[in-house]
């Protein structure tokens, strides 16, 4: 990839890439890139960007840090990267302490529980109609992304799927099911 940036490129931001691997591998591979192209590597603009954090809590920041890594880390590419570069020890201090695998699980049951009541919503709308069918979809999805009262979060996802109805079968006049009790 690096050698088709050369190529074909005006310029290459590398990302996580510590300055071993950047003069081992990285520009010897956009020169090549470069030398394909006809031109050389002086004046290739190349970026090397890592994450910073200007903080008075250096603990908080390398949390943070850490806990950022480890989704790279989850990726193969990277993982071969720094280890290239002389990391591979650092690779598997931070993936044997990174909250990846809890955090995946969390994520993985809100997006099946907003896909069920979608999945629920949809099967309804025929026989409830727009406003009753949308109500608990918007009601799981504000209750997973923070309103913790369950009469607060069905009360504004009621009014979301009225003011909905409102804006596309009044202001627009585009049909929404009505349900097979509607008049």
């Amino acid at each position: 990839m690096l050698e088709l940036a050369g190529e074909i490129a005006d310029g290459a931001v590398l990302w996580l890439t510590p300055p071993a691997y950047v003069r081992d591998v990285a520009r010897p591979a956009l020169a090549r890139g470069c030398a394909r192209a006809g031109r050389a590597l002086d004046g290739f603009p190349v970026v090397a960007a890592v994450p910073l954090a200007v903080t008075p809590d250096a603990a908080a920041a390398r949390e943070a840090f850490r806990d950022e890594l480890a989704r790279y880390l989850q990726l193969p590419f990277y993982r071969t990267m720094l280890a290239a570069a002389g990391l591979g020890y650092a690779v598997e201090a931070v993936r044997g302490t990174a909250p990846a695998a809890p955090v995946a699980r969390a994520a993985r049951a809100r997006v099946l529980a907003v896909a069920g009541a979608l999945a629920a919503s949809c099967l309804a709308l025929p026989v409830l109609g727009f406003v009753v069918a949308v109500t608990p979809p918007l009601a799981v999805v504000l209750a997973l992304f923070g309103l913790r009262r369950p009469g607060a979060a069905a009360a504004l996802a009621l009014a979301l799927a009225a003011a909905g109805w409102a804006v596309f079968a009044v202001a627009l006049g585009v049909p929404l099911p009505r349900g097979r009790w509607a008049p």
